[in-house]
């Protein structure tokens, strides 16, 4: 059903550093932890073939330290990881600026649509 579509794989979050590979090639990496995380892996995937996904976490990085003040020292994915498909063409961002001016009672909303 995803045959012609973007697979997408999602990590909720890890704490700290995400090494993505499939098959043994290296997806991408994430240092943003508690921040979701998303890898386009359709170029490494084909239909109806057994692929080996393997997430590599590191507890402890060089920023492990900016992320400690209100955290515990413990590593993991603790949200959710899944696979999800996308049309080929789909948005990828959207930035909104709002402008008011109480004066004139007037505003302005600007919006930016990022397509891939």
């Amino acid at each position: 059903a995803w045959q012609g579509s973007r697979v997408v794989l999602h990590f909720g979050s890890a704490d700290s550093v995400l090494a993505v590979y499939v098959d043994g090639q290296a997806v991408g990496l994430s240092k943003d932890a508690r921040l979701p995380a998303e890898f386009d892996i359709t170029a490494l995937v084909r239909p109806g073939v057994d692929h080996e996904l393997v997430a590599v976490v590191v507890q402890y990085s060089d920023a492990s330290f900016l992320e400690d003040q209100d955290m515990w020292r413990l590593g993991g994915l603790p949200r959710e990881v899944f696979l999800h498909a996308t049309p080929p063409l789909h948005i990828a961002d959207i930035k909104t600026t709002a402008q008011v001016d109480l004066a004139r009672h007037v505003a302005m909303l600007e919006v930016l649509v990022k397509g891939r």
